[in-house]
């Protein structure tokens, strides 16, 4: 599509998309006003597309304006997507920020309630070229399977922390290949209905400002 430096006069125009190119990110719409005529491939207008990009694809049917140039179907934007009647917006709350894939996953924000949810139907992964930091009042896991971290140090600091899991083994473990540092301020727990493992390939610090307790029906201490 060729703009020229002087467009003839624009008409918005409503269609439903009825082709999607993703790799051009262009689409061809139907418009019931006009006899059901279809346009030539027209681009989507997107937030950004240089530097820090935006991608966002169309679906078949999707309800779109466009801005046309002239009165054919020729050249044109897809400018946007609209709601009506047969497709209204699944929360219809105005505190609620949300984007819902057609496989469930979903992820909003409400405002009014200051609380932010993350819905997958599949796995997450968080990657990152240097640190993770969560910062929160409290923290809670719970998994239906195994929990697993690999790591080349891990440091747990905590005022106060718990960690219970009942994975499918009934097995938690942690493990390093160099020094595991575990401190706490005041209270620390570690609680597995079964096996419960510390391995390192250096060494193990457990320090307390106060007391160490150590309950089991029997402790062995190896020294290798």
């Amino acid at each position: 599509m060729i703009h020229s430096v002087i467009e003839p006069s624009c008409f918005l125009r409503f269609g439903y998309v009825s082709a999607y190119d993703a790799k051009r990110h262009m689409a061809r719409v139907i418009f019931p006003a006009m006899n059901n005529v279809v346009s030539a491939w027209l681009p989507v207008c997107v937030s950004s597309s240089a530097g820090n990009t935006f991608e966002h694809h169309l679906t078949v049917g999707t309800h779109v304006s466009c801005i046309m140039a002239g009165e054919g179907t020729e050249s044109g934007i897809i400018t946007g997507c609209i709601y009506d009647d047969s497709n209204k917006p699944h929360t219809g709350n105005e505190n609620v920020e949300c984007i819902e894939f057609s496989d469930g996953t979903r992820v909003s924000y409400d405002r009014e309630n200051h609380s932010a949810e993350i819905n997958s139907q599949g796995e997450i992964t968080i990657s990152a070229q240097n640190a993770v930091t969560v910062n929160a009042q409290s923290a809670t896991v719970n998994a239906s399977g195994d929990v697993t971290i690999n790591c080349a140090g891990f440091t747990v600091n905590a005022g106060d922390m718990s960690m219970s899991f009942s994975p499918s083994k009934n097995f938690l473990s942690l493990e390093s290949p160099g020094t595991t540092d575990i401190f706490s301020q005041d209270r620390f727990r570690l609680e597995s209905p079964s096996k419960l493992s510390f391995m390192s390939a250096d060494e193990i610090n457990i320090d307390a400002v106060h007391a160490i307790n150590i309950r089991a029906k029997s402790v062995n201490i190896e020294e290798g």
